[in-house]
């Protein structure tokens, strides 16, 4: 007994740099795990994109669009401030009623989507991984633009490549120039050569590129979208013959009438 009591006599207290140690060692543990700080899944500030399609499942006719450039800027201007929320893979069990679809230099595809009629559920879909996004106003406008309300008119107002135009052109063969092309609207797709995409309906398009626009283009390519390997450069290949052997696949809509036998 007379031991211990000797032993509570010549306990000391620990210093009081060492308690002061430990509560901040609590604190920046509790704050940490509170706030559980995150790398964004993908970051929006210097984006570049190349192409954006819109998709509307809400009417009983499905609807789809590819945004144009003045669409696409005003879109670029909303994905950098946009804040990219939690993961939440309920996501994945659902079909998106309204939906971007997005393509910018140097990252993989990405969608972003809402999941319910009342916009209250929009969530980014990328590398298979999907987050919410809390954000009204762009919720607001993720409708708008898939709904085509409000549609931004591209510069110059210029119009859309025809296959018309196409065959008409290709009769210019090795002398086609940038200059040939330029009353027609494009998105500049390129990283490293410059190149142009010129969209002419859901089946077709045109892709012409090269260096500069002071250069000779080395190509100009009449591509089908479903398949963009199966494709022609116009100046030397016979653009009648191709989009005859395409005929079938495309809706009454977009028949040409009568083909022309220019090539």
């Amino acid at each position: 007994m007379k031991k211990r009591v000797i032993n509570v006599l010549n306990y000391k207290k620990p210093a009081v740099w060492l308690i002061v140690t430990s509560v901040i060692i609590c604190i920046v543990a509790v704050v940490c795990f509170l706030t559980n700080p995150r790398k964004a899944p993908i970051s929006f500030g210097t984006i570049q994109i190349t192409w954006a399609n819109t998709l509307d499942l809400r009417s009983n006719e499905p609807a789809s669009y590819k945004l144009n450039d003045a669409e696409l800027g005003e879109l670029r201007d909303r994905l950098r401030d946009l804040k990219i929320g939690r993961k939440n893979h309920d996501y994945g069990g659902f079909t998106p009623m309204y939906s971007l679809s997005i393509k910018a230099q140097g990252m993989e595809q990405f969608m972003i989507a809402c999941y319910n009629r009342d916009g209250t559920h929009v969530g980014l879909m990328y590398q298979g991984e999907y987050y919410r996004i809390e954000n009204d106003d762009f919720s607001r406008y993720l409708s708008s633009i898939c709904a085509g309300e409000n549609r931004a008119e591209a510069p110059g107002n210029k119009g859309r490549l025809s296959l018309n135009n196409v065959i008409m052109l290709s009769q210019k063969g090795e002398e086609l120039s940038w200059e040939d092309f330029e009353p027609f609207f494009y998105v500049e797709t390129g990283s490293g050569l410059y190149i142009r995409l010129y969209e002419i309906n859901p089946l077709f398009s045109l892709l012409m590129g090269g260096d500069n626009p002071d250069n000779k283009p080395m190509y100009i390519r009449l591509r089908t979208n479903t398949e963009p390997e199966d494709a022609i450069d116009i100046r030397t290949e016979d653009v009648t013959a191709f989009i005859s052997k395409h005929r079938d696949d495309m809706p009454d809509s977009l028949l040409l009438p009568p083909l022309e036998e220019s090539r």
